[in-house]
């Protein structure tokens, strides 16, 4: 069977569990149908609201264009009031049409109890003859009196008539639960088709009062419109054009499809061509110009088709125009290299070796790859994804050259996940550690290349890759005397001290526990060798020559245990101690972590704030879009002590950044950095084509079903949503015994700690009786393992880490496999795992953002992934997701929402602006930047008044609103600091940055938070909350 055959097995079969009928259509069950099924359900009513609710007061519809235009926001409140009780007894939905009649066809089941069989349900199938409605008709009973078809209709102008029809269940209820159960209606659904005319798209409620970005939006999203809105269930609707149908639909699906990078044929994308770009130097540059001018005449077709667009306002011209300015700049990239002067010979070498060391770390990985699968080793020839080529085009001038016109511009990769953002940037870094190495010689040594993420385990898998390119840098340099004079590269992975040791001593420590433990515990993070991916440390204790590590005078030396080339020691840094001492080439570090700078003043090392270390020239900021909220607010203060230490040091670094998903980046940029941001690639003026990437087949993706149960708890939805899931392999394996492992793994991912535990709970009970229930008395039915579920949140144990993507990798024939893992947003960025294809999504994420990074997670490998969100009735958000679920996932990218941060406001203000003046004035200053030497600033020197200045700067090009407060309130802290650092030194006292444990009368510039006896400010040693998570319990109560 091929991916798609097996997909549709798997759809059919939970169709079946959550909808009905699995038996086919005179099936017989064993349980009440009511309690069998979770969605399609029409409760016989309990109340006379259907009769007021079809009062036509009761009618409200926003006309909110001056055409009367509907939107999809419009809803009638008496689909509300029949919809939103714990019981639904009807079903409805909204159209705009012109037609002059509508034809309906209606579908449901009955169960009636098997006489003197009172555990056995039959079912009838009630499907009706199709219904004619002519214009004005209110209310259509089916023939077997069961249902009743109610329609409402306003004029709209223009011959359109807006139009709700609801299936409404015709019989009341007894109050009784078997006899309810009789009278309900089971897969209830209908369809209308427009007879004499077609049904109209409505208009988007965003689009009345649109800026520019929305008018984009609107441009590129044309095509894809919204022909129905569902009350209480979802719709669907005809695909084709003009649309004549519509119809409703209680278990939506929808298959994204996947987003294909364009293959490239031009031989300017392979490595080892490029590497030849100083001995045919005319050559690969006259193949690089082909391969520009082929983007070239793209943009000419997209300019002759914005020239035929009406209605858009400006944008096609303005799409057009970043295409354009795109290609300008990839022109300037490819004559950084072909001119005949010292700096292009220069770039031109630091071009050819930065692709020689992507070429030899894409050729290892591969034969890694190979080992790990069992498959044949063989050559291979490297090449880049177009667009992976013209972004290191597009960089190149404004990377190369600091005074470029382009260096203050954040270029964004912004493309799908999974496209090869990752290795678009390293090669635009290891363009620039070769230029900086060859131009500066000595000097130029110290950090190059600082890359920053949000979350540890996304930090702690990117160290990994790019380690390996350090490791490539690292082979070159011992086998070529060219490179061996530009000096050691290195890599370390600065983030939290939980996480990774913080002094030698530290790691020392912790690698002697290691040596003791009877299941060593890697406090290292580093699992397998970057190179060769030899495991670095046993699963059981072992022969100290079994470890990857080494104590080398008082110092841990990370190596590989194997025979590779890493035997001696790998060039890898993970003890802060060790970075600071000697910067590596590149920091793979957290966001967080940067709130040390006021703290640890010798952190400022890797930003250049100290005597023979040159500071970084390139930035690179993974997953952009993370940075928002209160975290994004922070790092955006914090900003301005970073690129503040840096330009001081005489350093102007370039900033990259990548994303999948992001809205309004220019103000997030700008709010961060202060500097304006270019994405890349820039969009089409169609959302499915952008040269660089489009979609593929509509049947080829990853498929979203979204699942709204009715009268169920959601501990009862979990349990049989997750038990389907988890059937899945068993019912698959009857028509293909290979696929067994394909959708084995159910990620089920959640929006809090709390259900998060509760359905860790569910699936240690719960769906293993489940599962047990409806293994159709097979032995060899589908049985959860001892240890599940594997727990993925922010609260786990970070030495753990390692060993949990390590399991998820596992198929299904290993004892280490995993049925399934419950995860928070932890899992939403950056888990590559291939074998990954199933998710339960419990709850609509916060944000669509989320929602797209989070299911991207499966369905990366050969698998089409499939996702089931589980939404809430009861929650009005959910429910509405789920109600314009098909509009909603076939345009996802257009419903992401826009970013806020406020670095600059007055709460941000008094939470960071201390610490990062701190940070500036301790980081800035050799002679007071001592633990208990900040009595001894000089506020008249240069130091201080280049702080100030920073921090001005800073907030002026970020939000000049804001400018005026935040000198007023810095200049409230250097006056309070220079008060107090006059009283110690009258008082020949020493005045610490930070106060000591224990040391409660020790006078101090900054207090810890929470240490109200203090005084001094409170600067927050960590950018996130500061807010612990406290167990609570009531006396008396169990």
């Amino acid at each position: 069977m091929i991916a798609r055959e097996r997909r549709q097995v798997v759809l059919d079969h939970l169709t079946a569990t959550y909808l009905g009928p699995r038996g086919g259509a005179t099936e017989q069950i064993g349980d009440r149908p009511d309690l069998t099924y979770l969605v399609g359900t029409l409760f016989p009513d309990e109340t006379d609201s259907q009769d007021e609710a079809m009062s036509a007061d009761d009618v409200h519809i926003r006309s909110a264009q001056d055409d009367g235009s509907p939107t999809d926001d419009d809803e009638f409140e008496f689909v509300a009031q029949t919809a939103n009780v714990w019981k639904p007894s009807s079903c409805a939905l909204s159209i705009l049409t012109d037609a002059p009649s509508l034809r309906i066809y209606t579908s449901y089941g009955t169960y009636a109890r098997v006489e003197g069989e009172r555990s056995t349900w039959r079912r009838t199938e009630a499907s009706s003859e199709a219904v004619d409605v002519e214009r004005g008709a209110r209310e259509v009973r089916t023939r077997d009196d069961r249902a009743v078809i109610r329609i409402r209709e306003r004029a709209w102008g223009n011959g359109r008539r807006l139009i709700t029809i609801a299936l409404c269940n015709a019989l009341r209820s007894k109050s009784d639960a078997a006899e309810d159960a009789e009278r309900s209606l089971y897969q209830a659904r209908f369809r209308v088709e427009a007879v004499g005319g077609e049904i109209l798209p409505y208009h988007r409620i965003e689009d009345l009062n649109p800026d520019e970005e929305r008018e984009e939006l609107s441009l590129r999203f044309r095509n894809k419109q919204v022909y129905a809105v569902g009350h209480g269930t979802a719709a669907e609707w005809d695909p084709a054009r003009p649309c004549t149908w519509a119809a409703t639909v209680p278990l939506p699906s929808f298959v994204v499809p996947k987003v294909l990078t364009r293959a490239g044929t031009s031989s300017a994308l392979r490595l080892g061509r490029l590497a030849e770009i100083e001995s045919d130097r005319a050559g690969v540059i006259e193949e690089l110009s082909s391969f520009v001018s082929d983007y070239e005449i793209w943009t000419e077709e997209q300019r002759s088709m914005a020239a035929q667009l009406t209605g858009f306002q400006g944008a096609p011209g303005r799409i057009v125009e970043r295409q354009v300015k795109a290609v300008a700049r990839m022109r300037e990239g490819i004559a950084l290299l072909d001119r005949d002067d010292a700096v292009s010979r220069t770039n031109r070498r630091a071009f050819r070796l930065a692709m020689q060391a992507m070429r030899l770390q894409m050729e290892q990985s591969e034969l890694q790859r190979r080992r790990d699968m069992g498959e044949q080793e063989q050559s291979v020839d490297p090449t880049w994804r177009p667009f992976q080529l013209a972004f290191i085009l597009l960089c190149m001038a404004s990377t190369a050259d600091d005074g470029a016109a382009d260096r203050h511009l954040v270029d964004l990769i912004w493309f799908p996940t999974g496209g090869g953002k990752t290795e678009a940037y390293l090669g635009l870094a290891a363009f620039e550690i070769f230029r900086r190495r060859l131009e500066r010689g000595p000097d130029g040594a110290g950090t190059t290349v600082i890359t920053r993420y949000t979350l540890r385990l996304l930090t702690i898998q990117q160290f990994q890759r790019t380690a390996a390119l350090i490791c490539a840098m690292e082979v070159m340099r011992r086998l070529d005397p060219e490179v061996r004079e530009l000096g050691d590269f290195s890599i370390g992975l600065w983030i939290g001290n939980k996480t990774t040791p913080g002094t030698d001593k530290a790691a020392v420590d912790a690698f002697n526990r290691m040596l003791s433990q009877r299941d060593p515990e890697n406090p290292f993070q580093l699992t397998e060798c970057p190179w060769c991916g030899g495991k670095l440390f046993p699963k059981k204790k072992s022969d100290p020559s079994r470890y990857g590590a080494k104590n080398f005078a008082g110092r841990i030396v990370l190596r590989c245990p194997e025979s590779c080339e890493f035997h001696d020691g790998l060039p890898v840094e993970v003890v802060d101690e060790r970075i600071y001492d000697n910067p590596p080439t590149i920091v793979v570090a957290t966001v967080d972590k940067f709130a040390q700078l006021p703290f640890v003043p010798e952190a400022g090392a890797i930003l250049g704030a100290r005597p023979g270390f040159a500071p970084p020239s390139l930035i690179i900021q993974d997953e952009l879009h993370l940075l928002s909220g209160p975290l994004g607010t922070t790092v955006g203060i914090y900003e301005a002590a970073v690129l503040g230490i840096i330009e001081q040091m005489g350093g102007r670094p370039k900033v990259v950044a990548s994303t999948a998903t992001i809205r309004a980046a220019g103000e997030q940029v700008r709010g961060l950095m202060g500097r304006d941001v270019a994405l890349f690639p820039p969009s089409g003026l169609d959302d499915d084509d952008s040269y660089f990437s489009t979609t593929g087949a509509p049947e080829d993706g990853r498929l979203y079903i979204g699942l709204m149960p009715q009268s169920f708890t959601q501990a009862r939805s979990v349990v049989v949503a997750l038990g389907g899931m988890l059937k899945a392999p068993d019912v698959l394996s009857e028509y293909d015994s290979d696929a067994a492992d394909d959708y084995w793994t159910v990620v089920a991912y959640h929006n809090s700690l709390r259900e998060h535990g509760r359905t860790v709970a569910l699936v240690r009970d719960d769906v293993s009786s489940y599962l047990q229930l409806h293994s159709n008395g097979k032995d060899d039915g589908r049985r959860l393992r001892a240890g599940n579920p594997l727990e993925l949140t922010g609260h786990v144990d970070a030495s753990k880490l390692p060993e949990s993507l390590r399991r998820m990798e596992q198929p299904c024939t290993s004892e280490d496999a995993v049925d399934v893992v419950a995860s928070t947003n932890m899992l939403s960025v950056g888990i590559d795992v291939r074998r990954l294809a199933s998710m339960l999504v419990v709850g609509q994420p916060k944000t669509t953002s989320e929602y797209i990074q989070a299911t991207s997670r499966v369905g990366r490998g050969d698998v089409d992934g499939i996702v089931v969100t589980y939404y809430r009735a009861n929650r009005p958000r959910d429910r509405s997701h789920y109600e314009n679920f098909i509009n909603y996932h076939q345009s996802l990218y257009r419903h992401v929402e826009p970013t806020s941060v406020t670095p600059w406001s007055g709460a941000s203000q008094d939470r960071s602006l201390p610490g990062v003046l701190v940070a500036l004035v301790r980081q800035l200053g050799d002679r007071w930047s001592g633990d208990e030497q900040a009595h001894l600033v000089d506020f008249q020197s240069g130091v201080v008044r280049n702080a100030r200045r920073l921090i001005t700067d800073a907030v002026r090009a970020s939000d000049p609103r804001e400018e005026e407060a935040v000198v007023q309130r810095l200049d409230e802290l250097l006056t309070e600091w220079r008060v107090r650092a006059e009283e110690s030194r009258s008082d020949g006292d020493a005045m610490a940055y930070q106060p000591e444990m224990g040391k409660s009368g020790k006078r101090a510039l900054t207090r810890s938070f929470g240490d109200g006896g203090r005084e001094g400010w409170v600067v927050l040693p960590s950018m996130r909350s500061v807010d612990s998570e406290v167990a609570m319990w009531i006396e008396g109560e169990s």
